[in-house]
């Protein structure tokens, strides 16, 4: 049996524990295991699966139910393929594949292309993306890109037979979103710095509702650096709590230290803790670190329950600009917490993506329409439609994408 004449089950969405998960059955014999191994409500058998309409029934294996599931039929390059909405439980999937293998189809891993049956390296991207999509806004997003940014490329490679300014605007509208594109969907690093005791450990475990780090009035209590994932608003952030800074006692310190240097001139965000009952840091204590840093950097005046030692002005004028994101709040009782995930999401972007507008996700949908668009400026035009098309898109297979453009 070859490789394309088998019929496959694979899991299109993340590893791990969720409230639904989505397998794919994909093949020739796709309806007929799927007959097997679903009945309807109340214990009747499937006669038959049609394809653009869903099913809802009872997943078994036997007598046994294994889950409640929809299950829709589609079709691609000639390849049936069958989705089952399952519940997200680790064990529900681990038991609804075996299930599927015993009768007659085989597992791959979701990292086999022909599974996916995708007809262009733009639907291939998709795919993956929704594949490792963590969050519902990410997910929607994904799948708006795979069902609507290959038309609109479309469409711009016919505009360049017309108007190759227009058509050059139109790339460039679609690379605008490309950095909170990004972050939606690889997730968005955000790092907390700032002085010893100054909340940062408080802070994060208000944000995960949990003592992920160690608490303590101790100044300095945080010796290496945690980190957690969290959904900020619908965004993916890997929140990092780091060491504050101050004169290293020992070797490991040291080390941690600059672990947390690295980390912090390598965020897509840094967010700076202070000690708003306590004096505010002076330039060279604390101010003098964060020149010529991350562009992207928010400021919190933590202990807002406490009375103030100094107001958002003067920090502000301590800092140098005028345009710094000031963010007042106490870790300690939650007051100002949603403001801050607003500053946050706000800062990276990610409230400003719609997720129902096309937009390129991937380096290499940039890069290759940033090429294609310097041709345009150059006047070298002519083959435009056609890149667009076998290189941009980038067509499995001759569709005829470009015939008549």
């Amino acid at each position: 049996m070859t490789a394309s004449s088998q019929t496959t089950c694979m899991v299109l969405t993340p590893p791990g524990a969720g409230a639904l998960a989505v397998i794919r059955v994909a093949g020739i014999d796709a309806a007929t295991i799927l007959q097997s191994r679903l009945r309807r409500t109340g214990g009747r058998p499937v006669s038959e699966l049609r394809e653009g309409q869903l099913f809802h029934g009872e997943l078994v294996e036997g007598d046994e139910v294994i889950d409640d599931v929809i299950a829709s039929v589609s079709s691609q390059a000639d390849r049936p393929f069958i989705d089952l909405c399952t519940h997200g439980g680790v064990r529900v999937v681990e038991r609804a594949l075996a299930a599927l293998e015993r009768a007659g189809a085989v597992f791959c891993d979701h990292s086999d292309e022909q599974a996916w049956s995708a007809a262009s390296i733009i639907e291939s991207e998709a795919l993956r993306a929704l594949q490792s999509a963590k969050t519902g806004r990410a997910v929607d997003f994904a799948a708006y890109q795979r069902m609507y940014l290959e038309p609109h490329l479309k469409v711009i490679a016919t505009l360049c037979r017309v108007d190759l300014q227009e058509a050059a605007r139109q790339l460039d509208l679609l690379t605008a979103d490309y950095p909170a594109a990004r972050l939606l969907l690889e997730g968005a690093k955000v790092v907390l710095v700032g002085p010893p005791n100054s909340g940062k450990s408080t802070l994060l475990n208000r944000l995960i509702g949990r003592s992920a780090a160690v608490v303590s009035p101790k100044a300095g209590t945080t010796r290496d650096f945690v980190s957690v994932e969290l959904d900020f608003a619908g965004a993916p952030v890997t929140l990092y709590d780091t060491p504050g800074r101050h004169e290293p006692a020992d070797g490991l310190e040291r080390e941690a230290l600059a672990a947390a240097a690295s980390l912090w001139k390598s965020a897509d965000l840094a967010v700076v803790v202070l000690d708003g009952a306590d004096k505010l840091p002076s330039n060279n204590e604390w101010f003098a670190h964060n020149r010529d840093e991350p562009p992207r950097q928010i400021w919190v005046a933590n202990k807002s329950d406490q009375a103030r030692s100094w107001s958002a002005d003067e920090l502000i004028a301590e800092i140098g600009t005028c345009d710094a994101r000031v963010v007042q709040l106490s870790a300690l009782s939650g007051a100002g917490i949603d403001e801050f995930v607003n500053t946050v999401t706000q800062s990276l972007a990610l409230r400003d993506l719609i997720l129902s507008t096309a937009a390129f996700f991937t380096s290499r949908q940039v890069e290759t329409a940033g090429a294609i668009k310097s041709r345009i400026l150059d006047g070298q035009a002519e083959t435009a439609p056609q890149e667009i098309c076998s290189k941009l898109i980038g067509y499995f297979r001759d569709s005829g994408c470009w015939t008549g453009l």
